[in-house]
Formats: structure tokens, sequence, C-alpha cells
């Protein structure tokens, strides 16, 4: 799975959407959109057990 498809299966997960154009709209009306792309990907992470430290 590339970086991309993870980032917008997280991102979908997170917000509770099917589509990419809802996820696109959302990030792009987000005041920090970095910090919630992070904040999707480790939740998605921790609940498919991909956790990892670095």
């Amino acid at each position: 799975m590339s970086a991309y498809e993870e980032i917008m299966l997280a991102l979908r997960f997170f917000f509770g959407v099917e589509e990419d154009e809802n996820v696109n709209e959302i990030i792009g009306q987000d005041h920090d959109p970095i910090g919630t792309i992070a904040a999707a990907l480790d939740d998605y992470r921790s609940v498919n057990g991909e956790e990892t430290n670095v």
C-alpha cells in the first residue's frame, strides 16, 4: 500500500466518510491539516494493530 493510500484510508476512517472528495474538502478547510492527518494516521494504525514506536 502506498503512503497516499494509507493516508486516505486513515482520513476516511477518522472523518467517517467514504469518498476521497469528502476528505479533500474537509482537509482543505482545516486550520492545521498536517496535525489532522497525523492524528488520523495514528488512530487508524492503532485500531488496525499497526502502531509503531519510532
